[in-house]
């Protein structure tokens, strides 16, 4: 997936709070229990369903984007406990 740089009102965000940013692209183990997460925005805009967070660029996908991909093997076996 890639940002869609071509939406020009879209959001910009900052880090996540309280956590190694680094983490967020390969998580532990302890990073697939049940959680939440709070991040900054940067730039006020319109929200997007792919988005990258933070000095690690963490990927983001939004509730839709989920939904969506939710029932693929792919994303449900190694992320079944992430809160998103």
């Amino acid at each position: 997936m890639r940002v869609d740089l071509g939406i020009l009102d879209r959001w910009v965000l900052g880090d996540v709070s309280h956590i190694n940013n680094w983490h967020l692209i390969e998580p532990p183990v302890n990073f697939m229990e049940p959680g939440s997460h709070s991040l900054s925005v940067t730039h006020p805009g319109r929200e997007v369903d792919y988005s990258l967070a933070g000095y690690a660029s963490a990927p983001l996908v939004s509730q839709r984007l989920f939904s969506a991909l939710r029932g693929l093997p792919e994303v449900d076996q190694p992320y079944e406990n992430v809160v998103f």
